[in-house]
């Protein structure tokens, strides 16, 4: 049908343009692009730097937006000389405006120089792609990147700016500083890279060590292939071995807590018990006190009557008139 179509249009002028309503043959990066905005992934920074430096303010103008970490903060104290083999190292110089051009260069020949030599390894832009190895190869010239952060607007052109008294300094132009090269390598071409080698190498690395840490080595110790199987099953014996010993005594432990729970609550039961037959003694003796009160109080009361009436017997009448005494226990 399609050959037809062409022998009967032969005239280019004539033929019909189609346009396509979808994708046509294989269209992965589309497809990658979607599955990244679709699902997310992780990209994490960490910038470090003195104190008031402006590590906010050029994470602020990277991503175009206000983080607020009022709430979290996290100090990093890192020499860089072991962040090679942890993180992806992109050195930057700060506050850029601060130098003038040529400073500016001589500065940078010196970190590079300085980083060389003290055999720290910074992150490469690759050059192995042929899509990116010319944007690449010229900005790893440009390294250490001489950067500018804002967070105010410029009205004309857009872009963020840093006002002085003797002009406006834009963050967005290149001429007055690296930014937008920073962002271009960092956000729109070598994003990817960048989370490759952080799984693919750093990631990887960090998990063998881990591993060797664990006994888990290429060779034994006789430079004999090493047989994993053989170290897990003894690894997984020796663990389960300090698991049942720490049980045991976790278990012991216990044991011993509760014997001492239980001494202990004996003691003050036999103490609220003696406390208790204390207490109970005294309304006794409370009870003998008041009896012995009361005969004596009776014995004392029969023989002052009886006194009395002997007295009223010997007396005689006082003129006429009978004597009555009174007693008070009457």
């Amino acid at each position: 049908r399609a050959a037809f179509l062409c022998d009967r249009h032969s005239n280019p002028e004539e033929m019909r343009t189609l346009s396509l309503s979808g994708h046509c043959r294989f269209w992965l990066p589309d497809q990658l692009v979607s599955k990244s905005v679709s699902h997310g992934f992780s990209f994490n920074i960490l910038c470090v730097g003195e104190t008031s430096i402006g590590k906010s303010t050029l994470m602020n103008t990277l991503f175009n937006t206000t983080f607020e970490s009022e709430e979290a903060w996290c100090i990093y104290c890192i020499s860089i000389y072991f962040l090679p083999n942890q993180v992806n190292i992109i050195p930057i110089i700060v506050k850029a405006e601060t130098v003038s051009k040529s400073e500016l260069q001589k500065l940078k020949i010196k970190i590079m120089s300085e980083l060389v030599s003290n055999g720290v390894q910074i992150y490469q832009f690759p050059t192995d792609d042929e899509a990116v190895a010319k944007i690449n190869s010229s900005m790893n010239a440009h390294l250490p990147f001489a950067v500018i952060g804002s967070s105010e607007e410029v009205k004309i052109g857009g872009g963020g700016k840093w006002q002085y008294p003797w002009g406006v300094v834009q963050v967005e132009n290149e001429s007055h500083c690296d930014f937008v090269k920073l962002r271009e390598m960092l956000i729109r071409v070598n994003m990817l890279d960048l989370r490759e080698q952080t799984h693919a190498r750093h990631y990887e690395l960090y998990r063998r060590c881990k591993l060797e840490e664990m006994g888990f080595k290429d060779t034994d110790p006789d430079s004999e292939p090493f047989n994993l199987q053989e170290t897990y099953v003894a690894k997984r014996r020796g663990f389960i071995g300090e698991l049942q010993l720490k049980e045991e005594q976790r278990r012991q432990m216990f044991v011993s807590k509760v014997k001492e729970t239980e001494a202990e609550l004996k003691e003050n039961g036999r103490e609220l018990h003696e406390r208790f037959e204390i207490l109970e003694e005294k309304p006794r003796d409370f009870e003998e006190e008041m009896n012995t009160f009361n005969r004596r109080r009776e014995a004392a009361e029969t023989l002052v009557f009886s006194r009395l009436f002997c007295l009223q017997k010997r007396q005689p009448l006082n003129n006429g008139k009978n004597v009555i005494f009174y007693s008070q226990y009457i």
